[in-house]
């Protein structure tokens, strides 16, 4: 089962550095606009490391990932970052709120070793793409290093490991500060020998990937390259053989998944305000017991007030859309869509038979997944019948609003198709069937962030 490992991890020295002007989110959730910002927001902030900036003079001898390595070691000669003085679990602890409501998410930073998902031991729920993995194995080559943690769920049934953390908890942190998300971060370091119920725990079970897989599928990639030029033969202990993995457990309190919401914008989509949804989709509908909600007057008044007026008609749609998603019982797929001129619908799946036969290769648990029969039996379908759509996702239901009241032809969205959150019992059953998710159909809230705690792969792994 599932191998890990304390480390002496690399962290900023707060004396030296303000910790929260040095963080980042992961990688693949910043815009190029927050890039910007990140580099400028502080010299030895780890944007540095993980997305440095580009140049045209960048060469094969000098470009952002050489320029990383030559960060990471200045800033570790500098004082700037220090390693820890004994391999150590870190308690990671991440305070928000959603909603109105409060959320605690304790989890806790280790070194996971690496295996191949073949072997079970570690699961996989998404597919990757490759662009990201051959970036992601440039910056790992010249490094030789984890800026980034890995996101692995596990089971805690009777609570050993978070009673565990929860000690932990008890004492003054190393770091603590609000990001300027509203989230309060919290870091502690924890010996080896008070961590070791969270090895006992996790010798005793495989674990799901919930975020990170294109990293982690990169530094299987990195091992394998090392362990084949590597001199001798006694190389288990060696760094690279382990992955920066952040392990949470599916009964945490704390767990949020969002829905992804899928906006498209149509090609002459003024077509679509001559006709009724139901009009436009046809035959699409029939597996479905479609439910006609109450719509909103939107008028594509010109000037500001107009618009104000569209935002507040379709706010009340979107609002009562997602309330209709929550009533209906979880074991029926569902979803919503809602049109830039305010009509919606609710869909429920009604016909089984008609899902079997669009996905015959999938399991049941599949099969009833939302965002599965949404894009199977409806939402593919429809493109491709139109072959005149663009789609696009936000986990923000305000955006929602936004895009349709601009409508397509003004740079937003005709159409919008309202989700349910899938559930994180969902991800752990699909991926334990060797099964992958349709894209899109998680977003873990709040993102781990970059930085806190790092991991060079020279250093090899205590005995």
């Amino acid at each position: 089962m599932a191998e890990i490992r304390p480390f002496r991890g690399i962290r900023y020295d707060p004396s030296a550095v303000p910790i929260d002007s040095v963080v980042t989110p992961p990688y693949d959730v910043i815009s190029p606009e927050e890039r910007r910002r990140y580099h400028a927001r502080h010299p030895q902030n780890v944007i540095r490391l993980i997305l440095g900036e580009e140049y045209p003079s960048d060469s094969a001898a000098d470009n952002r990932y050489t320029r990383a390595f030559a960060y990471w070691r200045r800033w570790r000669q500098e004082g700037v970052l220090k390693e820890e003085t004994a391999a150590s679990y870190y308690v990671y602890r991440q305070r928000f709120t959603l909603d109105g409501r409060e959320y605690t998410r304790l989890g806790f930073l280790a070194r996971l070793r690496l295996v191949p998902f073949a072997s079970g031991i570690v699961r996989a729920h998404e597919e990757t793409h490759s662009a990201p993995k051959e970036e992601l194995f440039a910056l790992l080559t010249a490094t030789a290093a984890n800026f980034s943690p890995v996101w692995a769920l596990y089971n805690d049934p009777d609570q050993t490991t978070r009673a565990c953390l929860l000690a932990v908890t008890e004492r003054q942190p190393v770091y603590r500060f609000n990001d300027g998300a509203g989230v309060t971060q919290e870091l502690w370091v924890v010996s080896e020998v008070e961590g070791e119920p969270l090895r006992r725990v996790l010798a005793e079970q495989p674990v799901v990937f919930a975020d990170g897989h294109h990293r982690y599928e990169s530094r299987l990639r990195y091992q394998a390259q090392r362990a084949a030029v590597a001199p001798g033969s006694d190389l288990r202990n060696a760094g690279w053989n382990y992955s920066l993995t952040y392990f949470l457990a599916v009964e945490d309190p704390g767990l949020v998944v969002l829905p992804t919401h899928r906006l498209l914008r149509v090609l002459g989509g003024g077509s679509m305000e001559k006709r009724s949804l139901l009009e436009s989709f046809g035959d699409l509908v029939r597996p479905f017991q479609v439910t006609q909600l109450r719509p909103a007057a939107v008028s594509r008044s010109a000037g500001a007030a107009g618009r104000m007026a569209d935002e507040l008609a379709l706010d009340s749609v979107v609002t009562a859309g997602l309330a209709s998603l929550r009533q209906v019982g979880e074991e029926r797929p569902a979803f919503v869509v809602v049109s830039a001129t305010g009509e919606s619908l609710l869909f429920t799946l009604a016909d089984d038979e008609a899902m079997r036969q669009a996905a015959p290769e999938r399991s049941d648990t599949w099969r009833q997944l939302d965002v599965a029969v949404l894009h199977r039996l409806f939402l593919d379908p429809w493109r491709e019948k139109t072959k005149a759509s663009e789609l696009y996702y936000t986990q923000s239901p305000r955006q929602v609003v936004l895009d349709l009241a601009r409508g397509g032809t003004d740079g937003g969205a005709d159409l919008a198709v309202l989700m349910r959150p899938t559930r994180a019992q969902q991800v752990a059953d699909i991926a334990a069937q060797g099964e992958k998710m349709p894209p899109k159909s998680t977003f873990f809230h709040p993102k781990l962030l970059t930085g806190l705690v790092m991991d060079d792969l020279e250093v090899p792994a205590e005995r």
